[in-house]
């Protein structure tokens, strides 16, 4: 199921502070190795720069104001 999710993250090449919490909810609730997988590559696609990450604190100031 992260497997899934990731995908369409890498292919929007952005990652919101809400996909990335949708994420972590089903880490959480239990995963395989293919979603461990799948979670290996959205870090590198992080790092690679080929996602981008919503920064915490661009939410806080939306929630700001």
């Amino acid at each position: 199921m992260i497997r899934k999710v990731v995908q369409k993250v890498v292919q929007k090449g952005y990652l919101s502070c809400k996909m990335e919490e949708e994420i972590r909810q089903m880490f959480e609730a239990g995963c395989n190795l293919e979603d461990i997988d799948a979670l290996i590559d959205l870090q590198y696609a992080v790092m690679s720069g080929q996602v981008k990450r919503e920064s915490i604190s661009a939410k806080n100031r939306w929630l700001a104001s």
